[in-house]
């Protein structure tokens, strides 16, 4: 379990701490010299083999009060310390108001210094104290650090409760903002930091981030012991190689399982005590994890006269200009931009936020799904809104969940999965269903309007079905379908073209009687298979009509094209492939003048047949001659 202090300056938080554990937590020259926290300290109490009670020293001036946000991320449990002869501060509210905003709901309450007053200021002070937090329902602890009065009470209720906390459970990808980072003398760089996710074990590759720097965990401590595996709600301090500065602001996590971004969709909530209300736009300093960034406050949903007023909440984008490290869920600050008060905080919903513009009903219920309590049934709403297919490669790196995590999840919805270029897409069976009956419909329809020609091209298809939709994910589901109905034997790609896998294209009445002329002129011919010129010549048509019905044949597979000038019947092609056959048998080679002479043709003739024959892999070029290399190939393509 750990703890961290919260409360104003000066009243008495690492005093407290080194009663509790013996450590001194001012570990600075210059804190040991003003006699005040600067920079962050930790301490731990073991209290037996298994159970140590980790403990963060925050800073209490207002001036430092960066430094507590980055301290309390990811802690169980607030220890606000409020002196006697003061009482509660201005530093009090603020450490108070910061913790809840983070989401820390659970709070030990001390009021110190008691020794300095009498006994009914202290207590005044924790009525005053107990009215501040009405969540926290166990007494306040009355302590004197200089005497050691109910310090004793106060470890035995530390004690009590970190033997009854349970440890989060370990899921999701390995998490760990940095809080403090050291080098060592012959261990190398040392970071610390609270795990928020996941487990880490000695070896693990690691990613320092926004950097990217890749890593390797020499070794580990948890709870200041060290530690053969760190996981989710330890204190941990990893020995790693790999990087030789790694400061306060950085993440370790898995490789690639952790979004970074400078656009980030959240639930904002103004504080009811913030100073002023925040118009669109506003400069900020956002804090989240450990990191401190400058960003903007953009409303995605409007707002009564265009400023959000004290006590109320917005839809926001946070536009930074660096990249922070977060996921869905992930808790946040907001504080002025000169940092010198908080303003409040929120949970972000979209770590993959698209860039800010006309807030769109479609985006709205996207986020306003995202803000529902569990996975499950922020899955099942988004599957139902069905406007595209989920990235879930990109939901699952935003909900931080491993791909066994997601699978189990996934498994609970009725819902279809693809993927494409290694990305993976879902969207409901429902969905899935039609997508395919509007590619299936589409191409029908095609083919109802365009009888001779043999299919649709793929990207004039994927056109029709994007329609006015042309999202990268629709884009994908149309490539996904396609795959699929091609596959099960319903589509056929030929040539580049889509078809139906029974749709044979027709020929139009002109193109009938142009093929008959030609077909004839074909046969007449025998293997002495003419040019199209020759043919068209032969069978009184025009160039062009010839060109078109041989061609329109040739879709129809009733001919076979050897060139843009020659076209042949299959049967000619057929008696050909035999004269090769047994000129290969005979001779060492085929060249083009023994095949010429054999079959008494002109040279161009017998060139195009050979150059066809080697673009069938029926024949092979080697040198001045060829040879068979596939003899039963005339009889796949031409038929016997």
């Amino acid at each position: 379990m750990i703890v961290a202090t919260a409360g104003h300056v000066d009243h008495g938080k690492t005093s407290l701490i080194k009663q509790l554990t013996g450590v001194d937590t001012d570990r600075l020259a210059e804190e040991k010299r003003r006699g005040l926290t600067i920079d962050l300290g930790f301490a731990y109490r073991r209290i037996n083999d298994e159970v140590t009670l980790g403990f963060i020293d925050v800073p209490g001036h207002s001036r430092f009060i960066n430094t507590m946000i980055a301290g309390v991320s990811g802690i169980d449990l607030g220890l606000l310390v409020i002196a006697a002869d003061d009482g509660p501060m201005p530093q009090t509210l603020e450490h108070l108001e910061v913790m809840r905003l983070l989401g820390i709901s659970e709070f030990v309450l001390v009021v110190s210094k008691i020794d300095r007053v009498e006994a009914g200021r202290v207590e005044e002070v924790s009525r005053a104290v107990r009215a501040m937090v009405p969540e926290c329902r166990h007494a306040v602890f009355p302590i004197s650090n200089k005497s050691g009065q109910g310090v004793a009470e106060l470890k035995g209720w530390l004690d009590e409760r970190a033997l009854a906390f349970k440890a989060s459970s370990v899921v999701g990808n390995f998490r760990l903002a940095v809080d403090r980072s050291f080098s060592l003398k012959g261990v190398g760089m040392v970071v610390t930091g609270t795990v928020s996710a996941g487990l880490v074990i000695p070896g693990d590759e690691l990613e320092v981030l926004p950097q990217g720097t890749k890593v390797r965990v020499r070794s580990l401590r948890v709870q200041n012991h060290k530690a053969s595996r760190g996981q989710a709600g330890d204190r941990c301090a990893l020995n790693i190689v790999g990087a030789e500065n790694v400061s306060r602001g950085s993440t370790l996590a898995g490789i690639d399982s952790t979004p970074c971004s400078r656009h980030l969709d959240a639930r904002f909530f103004l504080m009811p005590g913030a100073p002023f209300s925040l118009k669109h736009l506003s400069p900020v300093k956002l804090y989240i994890g450990t990191q401190r960034l400058a960003c903007k406050l953009y409303f995605i949903e409007a707002v009564e006269e265009g400023r959000l007023a004290p006590g109320g909440k917005a839809l926001v984008q946070l536009i930074l200009d660096e990249p922070a490290v977060c996921c869905s869920g992930d808790r946040f600050i907001i504080r002025d931009d000169s940092e010198s008060v908080t303003l409040g905080g929120g949970i972000i919903l979209d770590p993959f936020a698209p860039k800010t513009g006309k807030s769109r009903q479609q985006r709205l219920n996207y986020l306003a799904a995202m803000e529902q309590p569990s996975f499950e049934k922020t899955l099942g709403l988004l599957l139902q809104a069905g406007s595209a297919p989920l990235n879930i490669s990109q939901l699952r790196k935003a909900w931080n969940l491993r791909q066994e995590e997601w699978q189990t999840l996934f498994d609970k919805v009725s819902a279809a999965q693809f993927e494409v270029e290694s990305t993976q897409y879902a969207l409901s069976e429902e969905d899935w269903c039609a997508a395919e009956e509007v590619v299936l419909s589409q191409v029908r329809h095609w083919h109802e309007e365009n009888p001779q020609k043999q299919g649709v091209g793929v990207l004039d298809l994927q056109t029709l079905f994007l329609g006015m939709n042309s999202s990268p994910g629709r884009k994908n589901l149309f490539k996904a379908v396609i795959s699929k109905l091609i596959r099960g034997g319903r589509l056929s790609l030929v040539g580049g073209l889509i078809k139906a896998t029974s749709y044979k294209p027709v020929l139009s009445a002109s193109e009938k009687g142009h093929w008959i002329k030609i077909k004839e002129v074909l046969l007449k011919r025998g293997m002495s298979i003419p040019s199209l010129r020759e043919l068209a010549l032969s069978a009184g048509l025009e160039l062009e009509e010839a060109r078109t019905a041989a061609q329109a044949a040739a879709r129809l597979k009733q001919l076979h094209k050897l060139n843009d000038n020659r076209y042949s019947l299959s049967k000619n092609l057929l008696e050909h492939a035999k004269i090769i056959v047994e000129l290969g048998e005979s001779q060492d080679g085929i060249t083009v003048i023994s095949y010429k002479s054999r079959i008494g043709s002109g040279r161009k003739l017998a060139i195009d047949i050979l150059e066809y024959f080697d673009v069938l892999r029926f024949t092979q070029r080697r040198g001045d001659s060829r040879v068979v290399i596939d003899e039963a190939r005339p009889r796949q393509v031409f038929g016997k």
